[in-house]
């Protein structure tokens, strides 16, 4: 008589956070596809206003490709590496508004990342944007090897509250990320990518300890990656 074999559990934390990146990725691209849908549906009423609707639908379907492509790279396994020509066309998918913008002109133009410092340098550029709460820019630079800096600077720029105890220590950043919902998973996320990097992440805090402190990603890529699995 054959018996089953009983699967692997499930860890708990690895489950949580699953399901709130599922929600996250839902809401990123909610707008885009209400906007496409009400677009061609505009669009195929008769009238005047449909060469317009037409070219509203085609700039939706454009962000919504973009966006979709940046949280494949930064939320989905990947074996490539990242170049320059690669990061700037995934931040075409940046949710950038009216008053926000992210300036590369400071990153060496020969810099390449791993496919797993690739994919961490994506969730700190989703991060830092929204850190800029709707105004300002996020600037990084670097030269072609080394140390990697990001910059936020506008009147509301702040990274997450608790955001440097997740990079200094992986459990927190793990308990932060089953209690976190779709809105907060994100600093979480990034920081657990930091400790399976085996990358070592600061804010350079002043005397002042600014909110908006640079952040700093000392890579050395002369050095092998270190992955710690199941994080």
């Amino acid at each position: 008589m054959m018996q089953a074999v009983k699967d692997a559990p499930i860890a708990p934390g690895g489950l949580s956070l699953a399901e709130t990146l599922v929600s996250r990725i839902c809401h990123d691209l909610a707008g885009h596809v209400f906007a496409l849908a009400g677009s061609l549906e505009l669009a195929g009423e008769e009238g005047a206003l449909s060469g317009e609707a037409m070219s509203a639908a085609t700039d939706a379907a454009a962000s919504l490709h973009h966006r979709l492509e940046l949280l494949r790279a930064a939320w989905g396994r990947s074996t490539e590496g990242l170049t320059m020509a690669g990061l700037l066309g995934l931040c075409r998918g940046l949710p950038l508004g009216k008053r926000t913008s992210i300036s590369l002109a400071g990153l060496h133009e020969d810099r390449a990342f791993t496919p797993e410092t690739g994919q961490f340098m994506l969730n700190l550029l989703i991060l830092g944007v929204e850190s800029l709460h709707g105004a300002g820019t996020l600037a990084v630079t670097g030269a072609a090897r080394g140390d990697v800096f990001l910059t936020l600077s506008g009147p509301r720029a702040a990274w997450p509250v608790g955001f440097a105890l997740m990079l200094a220590d992986p459990m927190e950043a793990q308990r932060a990320a089953e209690r976190a919902g779709p809105r907060e998973i994100l600093p979480c996320f990034a920081a657990l990518l930091a400790h399976r990097c085996g990358l070592s992440v600061s804010l350079l805090l002043s005397a002042e300890s600014e909110a908006a402190a640079p952040l700093r990603i000392a890579l050395d890529e002369r050095r092998k990656t270190q992955i710690i699995n199941d994080l």
